[in-house]
């Protein structure tokens, strides 16, 4: 039994700690994630507290963890963990059931997985957690004062860890728009990935009366058959490059990203999902930013999804002076996590990418472009 006790202990550790820690590297993925589920279910007077949700939730993950690895007040951090994981079995059934919100987020963009995956996932673990409620009193214990001062340790540091990485990019980035990616190589899909499986259904009318039919029986030959309609439906998803949704778009609708792309040199992007929630002196620093690439011939794009209404806004406020183009605010929330970001690119290759906070002195900048 002290074996099957340790296994189990240590299984739902690491399960929790690497949880907690793919999505401590990246706190406000899961604020968005957390947002996502808000409005889903129609909880949108709470979005205010997404944030503090997100690092709470966070924090929670990664504390169980180190009580499973460490075995810090197990009693009590086994009837934690029960409740905790109830609570998200019952939640990722009902996603699975409704599809509200299409990707758990359970663990951060590292793993990507189904709602109907996720709650499998979490029957799967139920039965461990079950195992060690029932086994609490029979772990050993050590000094309360050292499991105290431990617990106090982890906490400060799991809310300080998710705060640097708020405040600054991600210490790892797990998205499609890293540094060093090549954003254009990205978007294509290699020889051999699977297509889309697709029904076509045809609606066909006689004598008053509307049947369905597929590509293989339709009345073609007989002309008593007028038709009504054609479906589309798919039925089976196939492969898609990790860069499928990366459009920007100019005043006239146009898409600009094939340009951007295809010009070799130096650009520099200022990505804003919502302008009007920017970092002010990030704006500011907007301004000189433009302006040496103004002056060594580094292309410039300012994107938001803002309305124009709010662009003119800030632009009034701040004196930015340089045209905005349109793009979907999801796109940029996984193109960098900072309000306003700044992503320079060489050619359709990523070469470096800054948040708000970090903003490069002109030596820096200068010294990315030599």
């Amino acid at each position: 039994m002290k074996a099957l006790d340790y296994i189990s202990r240590l299984l739902l550790g690491a399960v929790f700690v690497f949880s907690g820690y793919v999505k401590a590297v990246d706190p406000l993925g899961t604020v968005y994630k957390i947002s996502d589920y808000l409005v889903a279910y129609h909880m949108d007077f709470l979005l205010p507290l997404a944030t503090i949700a997100a690092m709470m939730v966070i924090a929670v993950e990664l504390m169980l963890g180190f009580a499973f690895v460490f075995n810090l007040f197990m009693r009590v951090s086994a009837s934690v963990m029960v409740v905790v994981e109830l609570f998200f079995t019952v939640l990722t059934l009902i996603s699975w059931q409704t599809n509200a919100v299409s990707d758990c987020g359970c663990f951060g963009d590292f793993v990507k997985l189904s709602n109907e995956a996720t709650f499998w996932k979490n029957m799967i673990l139920m039965v461990p957690v079950v195992y060690v409620w029932f086994r609490r009193t029979k772990f050993p214990t050590w000094a309360i004062l050292g499991q105290a001062g431990a617990f106090l340790g982890f906490l400060i540091l799991s809310f300080g860890f998710q705060w640097s990485n708020m405040s600054h990019l991600p210490i790892q980035d797990f998205r499609p728009y890293k540094v060093g990616v090549d954003i254009k190589a990205q978007m294509e899909l290699p020889e051999g990935a699977k297509k889309d499986s697709i029904v076509t259904l045809l609606y066909y009318k006689k004598n008053g009366v509307v049947k369905e039919f597929t590509e293989s029986n339709y009345p073609w030959e007989d002309s008593t058959w007028v038709w009504v309609d054609t479906k589309s439906t798919v039925v089976k998803e196939g492969d898609r490059a990790p860069i499928h949704n990366f459009s920007i778009s100019d005043e006239d609708g146009n898409d600009i990203v094939p340009e951007i792309l295809a010009n070799p040199g130096f650009k520099l992007l200022l990505i804003s999902y919502k302008i009007e929630k920017a970092d002010d002196i990030g704006l500011k620093e907007s301004v000189n930013l433009h302006k040496w690439c103004d002056e060594n011939k580094v292309l410039f794009y300012a994107v938001s999804s803002s309305l124009k209404s709010e662009v003119e806004l800030k632009d009034k406020m701040f004196g930015l002076n340089y045209p905005f183009y349109t793009a979907d605010e999801i796109t940029l929330k996984t193109i960098i996590r900072s309000n306003p970001g700044f992503v320079l690119l060489k050619g359709s290759v990523i070469v470096a990418k800054w948040h708000y906070n970090d903003v490069p002195t002109e030596t820096e900048f200068m010294s990315y472009l030599k």
